[in-house]
């Protein structure tokens, strides 16, 4: 857990944020469902028609690289694979984000600033990958230990990192299929402009919306 909260920032760095502007009004719930769908759902087009500086091709790129930078942090780490697992990595962390489930619920402004209602339920998908990997590891612990790899230190590290990489996809797999839904939680997230004049939500507001959506602030690691 203490590993995953040092790096949410970083994976949500790792994306500019949107400048969602357009509107003869400013919008924040607008703003914040077209910012959450371009995150979540990979859907452009309200995103799209509300930005000024980036392209539907760009900000499909933006939640591609949004994509890679979650798996790197939470899942594979930095974990060598062939083109087509990664691919099939990236593909399943789609559907799962797909999957979540949020609701923008309202907005209040003071100074300047909104302050936008949304409502997520948790999923306890990473409590059950977590149980799963740990699983793994014990296994092909025992494997090692029983002297079930051979060759140097370094080609028995090869194969151990290999082999786990690979079984932690099915076990992502078999998480999100037995994936439960439990209480619904509310975060706020801040929308306010940056030094330009443009609109920006507050990315620390969206990795707290990870940590209630994903239930991590009841995972250890």
């Amino acid at each position: 857990m203490q590993r995953w909260k040092r790096h949410l920032l970083l994976i949500l760095c790792v994306v500019a944020g949107m400048s969602l502007t357009g509107c003869s009004k400013f919008d924040a719930e607008e703003f914040v469902q077209a910012y959450l769908d371009l995150r979540f759902q990979g859907e452009s087009d309200n995103a799209a028609r509300l930005n000024k500086d980036k392209t539907r091709s760009e900000l499909l790129e933006d939640y591609e690289a949004w994509v890679f930078a979650f798996d790197e942090v939470y899942i594979t780490g930095e974990m060598d694979m062939d083109d087509q697992l990664l691919k099939n990595y990236l593909n399943l962390t789609k559907e799962i984000f797909s999957s979540m489930r949020y609701h923008v619920a309202g907005a209040k402004t003071e100074d300047g600033i909104y302050e936008v209602t949304v409502e997520v339920t948790e999923a306890d998908l990473f409590s059950r990958y977590v149980s799963k990997i740990q699983e793994v590891s014990e296994d092909l612990m025992t494997a090692y230990q029983n002297g079930e790899y051979e060759g140097t230190d370094d080609e028995i590290n090869e194969q151990l990192q290999a082999e786990y990489v690979f079984l932690a996809y099915y076990m992502l797999e078999d998480a999100y299929n037995e994936m439960e839904y439990g209480d619904a939680k509310t975060v706020t997230i801040h929308v306010e402009k940056d030094d330009d004049g443009e609109y920006q939500v507050r990315e620390d507001d969206i990795s707290q919306m990870l940590v209630k959506m994903f239930g991590l602030d009841k995972t250890q690691n």
